[in-house]
């Protein structure tokens, strides 16, 4: 299991509380993903954000969190 570091799940978790759009680059090939996240959990040992839209973003190879305006 890869883990995020600290600082970006941090970010993760006030851009949640605070109800903010975020833009996640990841180090492989997924697209970037920019939008809110409702949640953070912990599956198989795994750390996944769930989007607002639904979608589920894996977690282990996030390489930036940015606030959007």
């Amino acid at each position: 299991m890869t883990q995020i570091s600290c600082a970006l799940y941090d970010n993760l978790e006030l851009a949640i509380m605070h109800k903010r759009s975020v833009s996640i680059v990841f180090n492989d090939d997924r697209p970037a993903f920019e939008g809110r996240l409702l949640d953070l959990k912990v599956k198989d040992s795994s750390e996944y954000a769930i989007a607002e839209s639904g979608e589920v973003l894996l977690l282990e190879s996030v390489k930036s969190i940015t606030l959007v305006p």
